[in-house]
Formats: C-alpha cells, structure tokens, sequence
C-alpha cells in the first residue's frame, strides 16, 4: 500500500512530527529570560545596598562630628563612623568622605553648621553583551548636616 503525497487531516498522524517540542521551547524561553532579570536584580540590589550604606555613614560620621570637642577628634570619629556603616552594609568598594563647615574651618564650635557627604561607585559587574573593556559603575553618595550643639561635650 502506498502513502499518499498530501498530508494528512488526521490529527493522530501529525502529532507525531511535533510531540514534545513545547516543553523544549518553554525551557529555553525560560532561561534566555531568566538570565538577564537575575543579573538586573544583583545589579539593583548592590545599588540599592551602596545607597543605604553611604546614607547611613553619613548620618553617623556627622553624628560623631557635631558631638566632638576638638576637630582632630571629630575628624577621626567621622572616619570611624563611616568605615563601621560601609562595613556593616557589606560595601567593599572604596569610598570618599568629604567634610563642610560653615562658618569655615569652625567644624567644631557651638551653632556651626557641618556636612558630611560619603561617596562611592557601584560597578555593574561584566553583563556578557557588554564587552570588558567598557568598566560601568554607578556613582552612589550620601549626606547629612548637622548643627553643633552648644551643650556637646558636656556631661
């Protein structure tokens, strides 16, 4: 008996070519898509850790500052402050701590006002359709003022 040239209506007989296949297609579908939303997602989440990081070193170095008696003192309490925060936030990245009084260079005396702004740079690790050669960060920084008080220092 021989097979006739034009395909057949018959459901049970074309099924077979395409058994299995949407399985497959629903696997690829799935891991070309999955890829790209978890690299998107580490990407965020280190943004959005180095933000909390740096908003919290500054509020704290500047904390430790408006509360020093001596500039020297407040200087290194600050830089204490913030190393903590980052630390504690998992942020390994360098980081910039940038000091501002007003009235200038009185960063200690009662009713000034200080700033401290902390900075940093986020890299965006090596997505494969970027090339190597292109490093991509994104610059993250923080601040806090403060006014001194004229009770700091004092029991």
């Amino acid at each position: 008996m021989s097979r006739p040239l034009l395909p057949s209506n018959n459901p049970v007989e074309r099924r077979g070519a395409e058994s299995g296949r949407a399985s497959l297609e629903f696997l690829v579908t799935g891991v070309v898509l999955f890829i790209p939303v978890l690299l998107l997602t580490v990407t965020l989440w280190g943004i959005q850790q180095a933000s909390l990081a740096t908003e919290a070193a500054a509020r704290h170095g500047v904390r430790a500052l408006s509360m020093a008696t001596n500039a020297e003192q407040g200087v290194r309490g600050v830089e204490r402050a913030v190393a903590t925060a980052m630390e504690s936030f998992g942020v390994e990245s360098t980081y910039r701590i940038d000091i501002d009084c007003r009235p200038a260079g009185r960063c200690v005396e009662p009713g000034s006002v200080v700033r401290v702004r902390v900075s940093t740079e986020v890299a965006l690790g090596s997505i494969p359709p970027i090339p190597a050669a292109l490093p991509l960060s994104v610059p993250i920084s923080g601040h806090a003022d403060a006014r001194v008080s004229e009770y700091r220092g004092r029991p």
